[in-house]
């Protein structure tokens, strides 16, 4: 159902509710509270750390690395990192050299702009008095920036655990905060059955216990409207900017049924972008997660270690492809999941080798390569043999992870036999070109943000136009694959691999 169906003037009426005078009443009393904050000195920092994350690699054909807290202080909760621990990380990060970004910055990057190397964007997300009472202080003293995500239904309640409006200003008034959305009243989990089964908020259809029933899509629709639009009012309200940036609550993003696919319409109709965060991977934005509207974090929490957070910080930062030699590392290549897999690699070649009628498909490092967006890869690759339909593969543009639901991936595949070489592109095969039988071809194939020319043994190279449907909607690193006819087929060998 279009979101055009859901009627402006019920959104009217729920931010015109008669809840005024509650938060009226809730302000006054939290500027009764005493705002107390803590300067937290930092550990001994390893200079081993130190020097590593200086050494990480850099690239200006890269996406933004992000990384998630909840809450700094002393609770038990394993989302809760200490006091200590925050001021040590953020002040290796500092000692690394490393610039902790900002919302406009991350605005350029989505124009175009290239990011700062050796860069981060520090979120918080809900709100929690961990981010005035420690974790600014720690920000002031070394000079930082930083972005909150609040839930700002939640504002001033459960003292002391969130922060007030006032708190919040004054993180605004500083200039190291910007101040972002989290839904109003929607960090929760709602009942969906009559059992009391419960789900979050944004992704699952209501159960209506005074009617027996299930809300329907149209009332789904108008629920999550009216919180998001509710949370952007409540910045304004409270003299803030509004918020262009929106963090899904437990990062779930994908409704339970049909009824609540609008789910990703509706965030995009009022904020930029969504962000999510993965508590366990290595996360990176792609061109298929920014054509979706998302951008990937990754969490730390109480059970991050600061070597983990480097160790993190250093896998995804960028690799830029003029200094990649993929043939001469062994780490960080993946089979057709994900999955790390092994290669064969001797001499600056890469050999493939699958059981006969067997594909097999390995990729580069590709959340480092994610956001290669502008490079030539030139190689030679052999193994064909007369009436054999052996094949070798190339894909370039490859996305870290695939397309959302709608969105259509930008990587092109050049499929190469000893006979003929074609092209193809989001599934879509293009006619193959005809090639002078031989065991080896040489093959350049050049990637723009606009377009993909392929080209084998000098012939009159192919071009493939590109229609990214938002800016850093095309990028992608190199994945190379076989198709291997029977026992008898030759391995296939790509070498004297050049990328610049």
């Amino acid at each position: 159902m279009a979101l055009t169906a859901v009627s402006a003037s019920l959104v009217a009426a729920y931010l015109a509710a008669p809840s005024y005078w509650q938060w009226h009443r809730a302000e006054e009393r939290q500027q009764r509270l005493e705002i107390v904050q803590v300067d937290t000195p930092s550990g001994a920092v390893d200079r081993r750390l130190v020097r590593e994350l200086r050494d990480a690699t850099v690239s200006s054909q890269s996406a933004p690395i992000i990384i998630t807290y909840h809450d700094i202080g002393y609770n038990e909760s394993p989302y809760t990192v200490s006091p200590e621990r925050f001021a040590t990380q953020m002040q290796l990060i500092h000692d690394a050299g490393w610039t902790t970004l900002t919302i406009d910055q991350l605005d350029g990057w989505l124009d175009g702009d290239p990011l700062p190397p050796h860069s981060v964007l520090v979120t918080f997300d809900d709100g929690a008095k961990g981010v005035w009472r420690y974790a600014d202080p720690v920000l002031e003293r070394l000079g930082m920036h930083a972005a909150v995500f609040l839930i700002t239904g939640f504002v001033g309640t459960h003292q002391p655990y969130y922060m007030t409006w006032d708190e919040i200003g004054r993180l605004h008034s500083s200039g190291r905060w910007d101040v972002q959305a989290h839904t109003h009243l929607g960090h929760v989990e709602v009942p969906v059955d009559a059992a009391g089964n419960q789900a979050p908020f944004l992704t699952s259809l209501q159960w209506l216990a005074d009617q027996s029933r299930k809300e329907t899509q149209q009332e789904y629709q108008r629920r999550v409207l009216q919180d998001l639009s509710e949370c952007k009012r409540q910045f304004r309200a409270h003299g803030l900017p509004e918020p262009s940036y929106f963090a899904y609550p437990f990062s779930a993003h994908e409704g339970e049924s049909e009824e609540t696919e609008p789910l990703q319409e509706i965030v995009t109709s009022l904020y930029r972008m969504a962000l999510l965060d993965d508590a366990l991977e290595i996360r990176t934005s792609s061109s298929s997660d920014v054509q979706a509207g998302m951008i990937q974090r990754m969490d730390i929490v109480a059970a991050t270690s600061t070597d983990l957070l480097v160790d993190k910080l250093e896998q995804a930062s960028p690799i830029d492809p003029k200094a990649s030699r993929p043939f001469a590392d062994p780490t960080g290549w993946v089979d057709g999941t994900n999955n790390p897999a092994p290669v064969d690699l001797d001499a600056d070649t890469l050999q493939i080798n699958p059981d006969p009628g067997e594909e097999v498909i390995r990729t580069y490092a590709p959340i480092r390569s994610t956001m290669w967006t502008d490079y030539t890869i030139e190689f030679d690759v052999s193994g064909f043999a007369p009436e054999d339909w052996t094949t070798a593969g190339v894909t370039v543009l490859k996305p870290s992870r695939a397309p959302f639901d709608g969105n259509v991936s930008q990587q092109v595949d050049v499929r190469i036999r000893g006979n003929a070489f074609g092209i193809g592109r989001s599934s879509k095969e293009f006619a193959d070109h005809p090639l002078q039988q031989e065991n080896s071809h040489h093959v350049v194939i050049d990637v723009t943000p606009q377009q993909v020319t392929v080209g084998v043994d000098g012939d009159t190279p192919q071009v493939i136009h590109l229609e990214g449907n938002r800016s850093r909607g095309v990028g992608g690193g190199v994945s190379f694959w076989a198709y291997r006819q029977s026992e008898a087929s030759p391995p296939i060998v790509f070498s004297n691999l050049t990328i610049r």
